[in-house]
């Protein structure tokens, strides 16, 4: 038994301090010690990175374990069965307010009685899931997918199977044991003596092809073998899933404003330079990229195989949820991409009449980064975020296709005249945007992954202009296998937590796989920068 399975420097806290786990298999609490208390160590109420499942699986890794059992937290048990008792609470409610509506209607239509049935049917549902079980086992979704158990088997068990066993062993509850740590922030771990554990587990990933779909319309004059990009990504995530805000929920996420609002958009825009009588001055490529949602796999893509010469292509726009303007706010990524961008963004609003939000960096979650990583300046233009993005409720009634339209109208005249401008957009380097850190903040290093790629170790598109990485010599199609004395396996996430180990200001010798093949191994040394 390792607690919480954590190590860390600050706060000072080890569970696997004077055990020996060698060889042997680990059992250990999800989540991190004083998750109540505010003035915890780790990261107060909020979740520090060595709450996560991957962390803790590769310190049990790190530390010799042969497989992990974890268990659910009794805090986080307790949190849902607060929560369900205020839904079903709340639900009540909301039923004797439509019961009210309905006893009060002289003639009830038939929409306020379904309302009633609905309402009781929800206070049903949520009654029965208080005598339900709040030791859930969970899915293998929900622990963020199967890379890391490559490494040792990973197991999660129900407390009621496990507690009689640690009882016996340790003479204390994992009641008793979690409170003891919360206490004093002090490791009880223990050897489960008298017990062994036969264990197999198989993770089959089957793959499949997507599709992207280009659309060429070509230019005529002397201009005529230049190339804009016009895109915007049609996937979302089907029934949820691997990145639902809604994991719970088997419901089609119909992705009314991500990004069907952007798709729709970039018909209404190709539909609009294709009636034309006369060609354009340049080529224009339209392209609705697939595995946005999976780290802008379509737009990798295309990049690594275009259709259209990248030294050629002197711009992109891309279209990302565009679909809920509201007071007539946009955000139009991008404008320090070009020197020629900023400008025009401003002459055209005279016009289009938005209230612009302009962010100069052609890096973010879109498919604009695979071009801008190519030194291709670009332009991505956004509505905003909202509470129904990445769950089943993101559907085409809250659309505002009036904005839509607007928003349309002002891409297309962008697109035209970057088109039948006679000078080319000049590439400006910007820096990646700020990122928001679980728990403590991690120093900067700069890469930029590249979700397409499927290798052992951690696939880089690009670097930031001036970052470490940038200078200590990194480069795009750089596969990153080792930091420090931290081997780096299973991506991004490895990399991340290795990342953490380190201070800014410190000098890390990286070692990267470099070529076609990676068949040649480079070790450059990078000086990390502030956390960003």
């Amino acid at each position: 038994f390792v607690g919480y399975g954590i190590t860390a420097k600050d706060p000072a806290y080890d569970d696997y301090a004077d055990i020996d786990v060698k060889g042997k298999v680990v059992l250990m609490l999800r989540k991190e010690p004083q998750q109540g208390n505010p003035h915890s160590g780790f990261a107060g109420l909020n979740a520090s990175r060595h709450a996560t499942f991957r962390s803790k699986v590769l310190n049990a890794v790190k530390h010799g374990a042969a497989a992990v059992i974890m268990v659910n937290d009794n805090y986080g048990a307790v949190i849902n069965q607060g929560k369900a008792e205020s839904s079903w609470k709340k639900a009540v409610a909301e039923f004797k307010g439509v019961a009210d509506e309905l006893a009060a209607a002289d003639s009830p239509s038939k929409e306020l009685r379904d309302k009633v049935g609905k309402a009781a049917e929800r206070i049903k549902a949520l009654g029965d899931s208080l005598d339900g079980d709040f030791d859930q086992i969970i899915t293998l979704n929900e622990a963020g997918g199967g890379s890391i158990t490559k490494k040792a088997p990973v197991f999660f068990a129900k407390r009621s199977e496990i507690d009689a066993i640690v009882t016996a062993s340790l003479g204390k509850s994992l009641v008793e044991l979690e409170a003891a740590i919360d206490k004093d922030l002090k490791p009880v771990s223990g050897l489960i003596s008298d017990w062994k554990v036969t264990c197999e587990a198989n993770i089959r990933i089957e793959k499949t092809g997507a599709k992207n779909v280009v659309g060429v319309l070509e230019g005529e004059g002397p201009l005529a073998d230049e190339t804009i990009v016009v895109g915007a990504h049609y996937d979302h995530l089907g029934m949820g899933g691997a990145g639902s805000l809604a994991p719970w929920t088997k419901e089609i996420h119909n992705g009314a404003d991500d990004n069907a609002s952007g798709s729709s958009a970039l018909l209404e825009v190709a539909r609009y330079f294709g009636s034309r009588q006369e060609k354009p001055s340049r080529r224009l490529v339209f392209i609705a990229f697939s595995g946005e949602e999976r780290g802008l796999l379509g737009s990798a893509y295309y990049v690594a195989n275009p259709r259209f010469a990248l030294e050629d292509t002197v711009a992109m726009v891309n279209m990302d949820m565009v679909g809920r303007l509201a007071d007539h706010k946009l955000i139009v990524h991008g404008t320090g991409t070009a020197t020629q961008f900023d400008p025009l963004v401003d002459e055209l609003n005279e016009l289009h009449k938005f209230t612009i939000t302009k962010k100069p960096s052609g890096f973010g979650p879109s498919d604009h980064t695979s071009f801008y990583t190519k030194k291709i300046p670009v332009l991505h233009i956004f509505t905003g975020t909202h509470k129904d993005y990445h769950r089943p409720s993101d559907d085409y009634e809250k659309v505002n296709v009036k904005g839509m339209r607007r928003i349309t109208h002002f891409v297309t005249d962008i697109v035209e005249r970057t088109v039948e401008s006679k000078e080319r957009p000049e590439y400006k380097a910007t820096r990646p945007p700020r990122q928001a850190s679980r728990g403590k903040p991690r120093p900067y290093f700069g890469s930029l992954p590249d979700f397409s790629r499927t290798v052992k170790g951690y696939a880089i598109m690009g670097v930031g202009p001036g970052s470490p990485a940038e200078k200590a010599g990194l480069k795009e199609g750089d596969v990153i296998v080792k930091v420090g004395k931290h081997d780096i396996v299973a991506g991004l996430e490895d990399f991340d937590v290795a990342l953490r180990e380190f201070k800014a200001g410190e000098k890390v010798k990286v070692v990267v796989k470099r070529g076609d093949k990676g068949e040649k191994t480079v070790t450059l040394e990078v000086t990390l920068g502030q956390p960003r």
